[in-house]
């Protein structure tokens, strides 16, 4: 990060001595998205294409930075001219057919990626990307015929073996899938690719029902991927909320002036159902469901800067004004406008499904009084479970590698929503998972009742909505409601004995 801040002042020296240089604008954009500041480095962007139009790299950087944004009908343009400049540039053509598949344009971005392959036919990206677009959105005979092609190779990439496997599963040639993967088993695997394997292995034994061989699986991927996991830190993070947000000092904190009931704040636990619940919603034509947004807990997460505080989050709350929280929920709504891009629809819900945003239901309430939450509650073995047999990504979730820290976890966020449910004004619907897969119409109308907007038959019908859901619990939300993953904790009884031990508190 020190190197990432040293390179971004070279860089601003540069622009400083040579403001129409369009290449120190683009290098100053590369900085901040390295930085994961989109927002920053999509300024940048703009300032070199404003320097030199026909800069292909500068177009394709800006999609990246819409897209990454949420705005994926500007990353589309940005994408199609940064190809037109350079069509020889694989990465731009791969970006804009990625793009597509996520507004939905499934034959624009089938089409796209062929022409990425008849301009170079051993381009992975574009296989890859052919393979996870068949395995969401149906296989077609010419894109089998490209990714037979290129998993026939004992060197094709891991990650499109993986792809292509899951696509067999959702073919019904669930053998064949448990061939591939265990074929390429067999090769010399870096650390991640064999995790990655193995929980594949895992997912397809637990459809073949051989519960405990595919536990073992899952138990070998989570020891390869196990991070460096602070229980003591976390449950001090834990006290730390508990003790500032007592109700005395609830009362007394500042609130913003903002009255938007806009915002909708879908949290739980991962794997507890909000996305189906944002999927569900987001059914509705009043409602737009923005996703997991960081941008809660990066405002507490960077509090200390906003408020010039030597404290952490969240003490240096003490001095937070009204002021300083209108500010806060006027960047937040204004960035909820930028994400839902058509400005001619008009919505009145806004929902954010970052699930643990239950951390900061105190903040969020002095930011938007009149704001609704919904509280997603599953089975905690299920919970457990369905967090341990998930392949997150690298970065996140340090806590779902080990059964101990997952029950350690969940007893943390158990007490805090309790202390919550005493403490904070703001509207809570409480959602069993169970009693929405089994009565799912009554449970989706009170949904709809609690968000105050009028009943539309959409919602029944979410899972034909071409909508993206970029999260672990994708297909899922994808589907029609179905009842497998009720009680499945079941089926691994005698392997839970540690969670069960840790939730029950002995």
């Amino acid at each position: 990060e020190g190197r990432l801040d040293e390179a971004a002042a070279s860089f601003d020296k540069a622009i400083e001595l040579r403001p129409g240089l369009a290449i120190a604008h683009f290098n100053l954009g590369t900085i901040y998205q390295m930085q994961n500041r989109p927002r920053l480095a999509m300024e940048c962007f703009e300032k070199s294409i404003a320097r030199n139009r026909l800069y292909a790299p500068a177009f394709n950087h800006l999609g990246a930075c819409y897209q990454t944004l949420g705005r994926l009908g500007k990353a589309r343009l940005a994408y199609k001219k940064a190809a037109g400049l350079d069509p020889g540039d694989p990465d731009a053509s791969n970006n804009l057919a990625g793009v597509l598949q996520l507004r939905g344009e499934v034959d624009g971005a089938f089409e796209t990626y062929k022409q990425v392959l008849e301009r170079n036919e051993h381009n992975i990206a574009a296989a890859s990307g052919i393979a996870a677009l068949m395995e969401r959105f149906g296989p077609r005979d010419e894109g089998l015929e490209i990714i037979d092609r290129f998993t026939a190779s004992d060197e094709a990439p891991v990650k499109l073996i993986i792809v292509y496997a899951y696509l067999l599963r959702r073919m019904d040639r669930i053998a064949e899938a448990m061939d591939l993967v265990r074929k390429t088993l067999g090769r010399d695997l870096s650390d991640g690719d064999r995790a990655d394997l193995q929980f594949a292995v895992g997912d397809f034994l637990d459809a073949m029902g051989e519960y405990d061989e595919a536990f073992e699986n899952y138990r070998g991927a989570n020891h390869i991927k196990a991070k460096d996991y602070d229980p003591e830190g976390d449950a001090l993070f834990f006290d730390s909320l508990i003790e500032f947000f007592t109700p005395e000092r609830m009362a007394r904190l500042p609130r913003s002036g903002n009255e938007s009931e806009e915002p909708v704040f879908i949290v739980g636990m991962p794997r507890s159902g909000t996305s189906l619940v944002e999927q569900i919603l987001a059914s509705h034509p009043q409602v737009f469901g923005a996703g997991e947004l960081d941008d809660i807990g990066r405002i507490a997460r960077e509090m200390y800067q906003i408020l010039d505080t030597g404290s952490s989050f969240p003490r240096n709350l003490r001095f937070i004004t009204p002021e300083d929280l209108d500010h806060l929920a006027d960047n937040y709504l204004n960035y909820l406008s930028m994400l839902k891009g058509d400005p001619e629809r008009s919505y009145l819900r806004t929902t954010d499904k970052m699930p643990s945003n239950f951390m900061y239901l105190g903040l969020i309430e002095m930011m938007y009084p009149r704001a609704r939450v919904i509280h997603c509650r599953r089975n905690p073995m299920d919970t457990g479970l369905s967090c341990y047999v998930h392949n997150f990504s690298e970065r996140a979730l340090a806590f779902s590698y080990d059964l101990e820290h997952i029950g350690l976890f969940y007893r943390q966020y158990e007490r805090l929503m309790n202390h919550w449910s005493k403490i904070i004004d703001l509207p809570v619907l409480e959602l069993q998972y169970e009693e929405l897969i089994s009565d799912p119409e009554a449970v989706i109308r009170n949904m709809i009742e609690f968000l105050g907007l009028e009943w539309d038959d959409d919602c029944l019908r979410f899972h034909e909505s071409r909508r993206p859901v970029d999260t672990a619990s994708r297909h899922q939300a994808n589907r029609p409601i179905y009842d497998t993953s009720v009680d499945r904790s079941e089926h691994y009884a005698d392997h839970l004995k540690t969670l069960r031990r840790v939730l029950d508190g002995s």
